[in-house]
């Protein structure tokens, strides 16, 4: 995540009260961008892959969004 800007978050409760993010590329979606913020490393570099990802991206900014 970057300094600044404002992210919907999907969590998880671990333990000890905690919670983390659902998951590594999922569970953050940045709500001042379109842009992805992932790495190749976090996702296949495949096409199909990418544009699911930002369809769940765009879903959770429009239902969740400001």
């Amino acid at each position: 995540m970057k300094d600044g800007q404002e992210y919907l978050l999907f969590l998880t409760p671990e333990q000890d009260g905690l919670f983390g993010t659902r998951g590594v590329t999922f569970g953050k979606v940045p709500l001042n961008t379109e842009e992805l913020e992932v790495s190749e490393d976090q996702i296949e570099s495949s096409h199909t892959h990418t544009e699911k990802l930002r369809t769940i991206f765009n879903e959770g900014r429009k239902k969740y969004g400001k």
